[in-house]
């Protein structure tokens, strides 16, 4: 928090009543501060922190300085408000905050580790748009250094890259192979990716920009295996064998290949799980992503394509 001014309790010593009473400056200031003091209480910790707690001191107003008790005399107690003038004020400014040349509060907000940067934007202006009701009249909220236009800006961009390379990877299959074949290849992708998200999104990951920039690296690998299903198909097919046995042969055929073929992909990012460090924390998403995507894609080969061919399908000519 910079620019704001925090509140302070004075308290003007009066030389002549202080003289009366047979007291010293040092008594005043022993008495005040002995009750003023935090008393640690221990600790809190809970899923979000953990956080110190203290047991809050007897001043809080003016009030509570003009009655505490200074020193006892054998005749009475004597307290601040005897001895001097209490008053509510503020701090002398350390720091000076401007915003567009005219005088500002600024208030630092920093997501804690882990945290959805996005969510907790959305959290500091439901925050700011409760208290803005409460502002007077002439005050308002401006955000600064806001990192989430980035960030959306990014996320946008990546979803676009995603959806670009998808398309490419479907165009170079509807070249490459026929009609119904190359869509039931090409499903493998939009199958894979939800299938994806929905596993991540059971295991508490969110889409940021290293799952979406995963699932670029991924697009490419998700078709292989579809593609071995549905080939090795298709030549049954054109062998005489109906579409139905052709697929079924494939997945049972196929399965072996198909598995070392994912295992071996899923072996190679494998290593990137043990990343060290904060980077590790940062990029584990890549290889949880790919595995995951990756292991949906096999699941798509061996039951949802041969499946889907065995009702879609059409022999080649």
């Amino acid at each position: 928090l910079q620019g704001a001014r925090d509140d302070l309790v004075e308290v003007v010593i009066d030389p002549v009543k202080l003289s009366s009473y047979g007291l010293q400056l040092d008594q005043v200031m022993q008495g005040v501060g002995a009750s003023n003091s935090l008393v640690a209480a221990g600790n809190l910790e809970g899923s979000e922190g953990k956080y110190a707690v203290k047991v809050p001191s007897l001043i809080e107003t003016p009030e509570d300085v003009a009655n505490l008790p200074v020193v006892a005399t054998p005749n009475a107690v004597v307290q601040a408000k005897d001895v001097a003038t209490i008053r509510s004020t503020f701090k002398d400014a350390e720091t000076v905050t401007r915003l567009d040349g005219k005088p500002a509060i600024a208030i630092e907000v920093k997501k804690r580790i882990g945290a959805n940067l996005i969510d907790t934007l959305n959290h500091v202006r439901e925050v700011s748009d409760s208290f803005i009701k409460t502002m007077p009249e002439g005050m308002h909220v401006t955000y600064t250094q806001d990192k989430s236009v980035f960030v959306n800006q990014l996320l946008g961009d990546l979803q676009n890259h995603v959806m670009i390379a998808v398309i490419l990877v479907f165009i170079v299959i509807l070249y490459a192979l026929s009609g119904r074949a190359s869509l039931l290849i090409g499903l493998a992708i939009p199958s894979s990716f939800l299938i994806g998200i929905l596993l991540l999104a059971m295991m508490g990951y969110t889409i940021n920009m290293i799952v979406l920039f995963s699932l670029i690296l991924a697009v490419g690998m998700l078709v292989d295996d579809a593609i071995i299903v549905t080939e090795f198909a298709e030549r049954r097919m054109s062998e005489g064998m109906p579409k139905a046995d052709a697929f079924a042969l494939a997945a049972r055929r196929m399965a072996g290949p198909v598995i070392a073929a994912t295992m071996t992909r899923i072996a190679a990012f494998s290593p990137l799980l043990f990343w060290p460090g904060i980077i590790g924390d940062f990029m584990k998403y890549m290889p949880i992503t790919l595995i995951v995507t990756l292991s949906a894609s096999m699941l798509y080969a061996l039951v949802f394509a041969p499946t889907l061919g065995a009702i879609f399908a059409k022999a080649p000519k």
